[in-house]
Order: structure tokens, then C-alpha cells, then sequence
């Protein structure tokens, strides 16, 4: 068995490790403090690789929005309105975005209709900005449109309607994660007896970003 090498008090970029964390299937994970003062855990490969993790997210937050103003100039969100913001694909225009959804009656679901789709039936639209990729949820774009606001941090988009393609925003709301596993085990989708678990049928239903 290769001998783990200690990492304990090295820098990489903002973040300096702390201690060892623990290990999964051989991995070795270490608890590193950025300069900002988050703690992390982060997987010895993505300290010590080339182009690897460098702080706790601060630093891509800080610099992302630089790089934005220089490489797309007046190009601003359709949301936001701001020429620097890093949430939204660049060249996603209003009219664009609803082509792609089947638009039926007003209490009907408007199934996602062109473009790619999570294994879940979520909607996904692909794009960058700032040369980073971007994989945002159809659902949670249409309600940014609706509402003229980008999703909260740390929230998700819900359905009312249980029905993942759906982007009919009349059928969408935000709420946290529990209020997300709350609807998956009155809806039947999650079995609460069962630890941990998540029916076959109906795959992982509180995906990040997505219900």
C-alpha cells in the first residue's frame, strides 16, 4: 500500500491544509483553511494536481467576474441586466430560451421540448461565460425570467406539478433542501423508511438545484 504523503502545513494558492480529514476508497481528503477564513475538505489529487483547487471558492468569485467584463464586453444577463454576472449562459436571450419549451394553456406543464435533458427529465441548458462551462436547470432559468431574479443561494427551484421538464413558472417555487425531500416522501418518490435510500423508479428526485 503507497504510504500517504502529508500535506499537513503546505500552501496551494489561498488555502494552507490544516489537517487530515479522512479517507474514502483509498482517497485521501484534508481539511484546508483559505486566506478568507472558510475551512474545506478537498481531495489530495485536487490540492496537488496542476490547475488544482486554490481556495475555497472566493478566489473563481472574485476574479470570474473580472475576466467577464474583458471577454464579453456589453453582453449583459438577461436577468440580472449585469455584464458581469456568471450565473447564466452568455447569448441566452428571453425569446431564445422560451422557443425551446412547449408553451400550452396557463395551468398546463410547459415541457422542456429542444435541447438537453438531465437522466431525471429535468431540462438543461448548456453554455459559458467567462470561458467557464455553465449547466443550469431549464426550470430554474424560467423562474429567474418570471421573478426577474437569479435563485438564491443555496435554495432550489420546486415543482408543484412533479413533473421535472416542466417549466411553466406558475408551477414553480423556491424552497431548501428539506422542503425538497418533504415533497419527494408525500409525493411518494422517497421511501423514509428506508436510510438513505431513493426508489429505483424515480432516481435521486433532490438533486441539486432541481425537484
Amino acid at each position: 500500500m503507497t504510504a500517504r504523503a502529508d500535506l499537513v502545513g503546505r500552501r496551494f494558492g489561498r488555502l494552507e491544509v490544516v489537517e487530515f480529514a479522512r479517507s474514502v476508497g483509498g482517497r485521501a481528503f484534508w481539511l484546508a483553511q483559505c486566506d478568507c477564513g472558510v475551512r474545506k475538505v478537498v481531495r489530495s489529487l485536487d490540492l496537488t494536481r496542476a490547475r488544482g483547487t486554490r481556495s475555497c471558492g472566493c478566489l473563481r468569485a472574485e476574479l470570474a467576474p473580472v475576466a467577464n467584463r474583458e471577454w464579453l464586453g456589453s453582453d449583459p444577463c438577461f436577468v440580472c441586466g449585469d455584464a458581469a454576472c456568471v450565473v447564466l449562459p452568455r447569448k441566452l436571450t428571453v425569446e431564445g430560451f422560451w422557443s425551446r419549451i412547449d408553451v400550452r394553456a396557463p395551468h398546463s406543464c410547459w415541457p422542456w421540448a429542444v435541447g438537453a435533458r438531465h437522466p431525471f427529465g429535468y431540462g438543461v441548458v448548456l453554455g459559458q461565460r467567462a470561458r467557464v462551462r455553465i449547466h443550469e436547470g431549464a426550470h430554474r432559468i424560467a423562474w429567474s425570467i418570471a421573478t426577474r431574479r437569479h435563485v438564491p443561494e443555496g435554495l432550489h427551484v420546486l415543482h408543484r406539478c412533479d413533473n421535472p421538464p416542466c417549466c411553466n413558472p406558475a408551477h414553480l417555487y423556491v424552497g431548501t433542501a428539506s422542503d425538497n425531500v418533504r415533497d419527494c416522501v408525500a409525493r411518494g418518490r422517497r421511501n423514509p423508511a428506508r436510510k438513505g435510500g431513493w426508489p429505483r423508479s424515480a432516481g435521486r428526485a433532490a438533486l441539486e438545484g432541481a425537484s
